[in-house]
């Protein structure tokens, strides 16, 4: 997710999550899931803990799962998204239209 103008910095990974469910891209349950992922890709690449690979291939069956259903949510939220705009263009469309033909000729 981008950051909105008021803020000063992206999201963490962990973060970026919890505000794609804020901003109704994703559910509350999804983020929850799926935000440990962050946290499990440091580690894995800094090499923070001892690697234990039964957990590292639980989590990624887990991962593998929920960052499908992601993909779902976000796409339907982008369709839905754009949805709402065409709806918005269709009603000044339509107040335009109730509205009459608009002269924009200069006066005689």
């Amino acid at each position: 997710m981008l950051p909105s103008p008021s803020s000063a910095a992206l999201p963490t990974g962990y973060e970026s999550f919890r505000r794609a469910a804020e901003a109704g891209a994703i559910t509350a349950d999804l983020a929850r899931r799926l935000a440990p992922a962050a946290g499990l890709r440091n580690r894995l690449v800094h090499r923070y803990d001892d690697i234990r690979v039964d957990l590292v291939a639980a989590a990624v069956d887990e991962l593998l799962t929920g960052f499908d259903v992601y993909i779902k949510q976000v796409a339907a939220f982008i369709a839905e998204s754009r949805n709402e705009g065409d709806e918005t263009e269709m009603s000044a469309e339509a107040a335009d239209s109730e509205r009459g033909p608009r002269d924009d000729s200069p006066p005689p």
